[in-house]
């Protein structure tokens, strides 16, 4: 997704109002993805309306917002440029302010991009996967070879139900596996945020055993 690189300096720079400029994705139908208040939507040019919420509080109240940095944890159908007015807090993934209006869609981000983004994490994630069972001889062969043959995203997601949980840290690449498999069957439905919050879960199996190093997991 070279786009994403090329739009990170588009984050919180000063909109044309003196607000801030942001980024927020919507469904197709300009819902939220968590509310789905439905958003005005920009028209002949103009800005769409002010939404205006009763206060700021980050995943509380107040209108939320991202920048580049954040953006895959927001996926969703559509992506907008949103000018937000100051003060604008800043929390961990979000920016939230107390008004914020949409001034114009992202064409970069389409189902094509979408699909296609679904699609590299599933294969990226069982690269990944195969690289650390080519280390760890504890682990069923058959699950490695299962992944290693697999030659389209159907293959990946039949693996769902493939054998040899073992304990230690074969059960974390086991489970990193399946997670494969549920990554490619979201990306063959569609599903690009489910594919990857899977695909941030295997990166968390590969940092390591998670009830050792629940940190790491996090960071992974």
């Amino acid at each position: 997704m070279r786009w994403l690189w090329r739009r990170r300096s588009e984050r919180s720079e000063p909109a044309g109002g003196g607000g801030t400029e942001a980024f927020k994705f919507l469904q197709e139908s300009a819902g939220t993805v968590i509310t789905d208040f439905e958003w005005p939507l920009p028209s002949d040019g103009r800005p769409g309306a002010w939404v205006e919420a009763a206060g700021v509080e980050p995943c509380r109240s107040g209108i939320h917002a991202t920048d580049a940095d954040h953006l895959s944890y927001w996926l969703s159908d559509r992506l907008w440029v949103i000018e937000l007015e100051a003060p604008v807090e800043t929390a961990r993934h979000k920016i939230v302010a107390r008004r914020g209006r949409l001034l114009r869609p992202v064409p970069a981000w389409h189902e094509r991009i979408s699909e296609e983004f679904a699609a590299d994490m599933a294969w990226r994630s069982r690269d990944r996967v195969l690289d650390a069972l080519a280390g760890s001889p504890e682990t069923s062969r058959s699950l490695a070879d299962g992944l290693a043959s697999a030659r389209s995203l159907s293959d990946l997601a039949a693996l769902d139900s493939v054998g040899g949980e073992s304990e230690g840290e074969g059960h974390d690449l086991h489970t990193a596996a399946l997670l494969v498999a549920d990554c490619a069957a979201d990306a063959l439905e569609g599903s690009t945020a489910s594919a990857g919050f899977e695909a941030a879960c295997v990166a968390g199996h590969l940092a390591g055993p998670t009830r050792e190093a629940k940190d790491a997991y996090e960071a992974a």
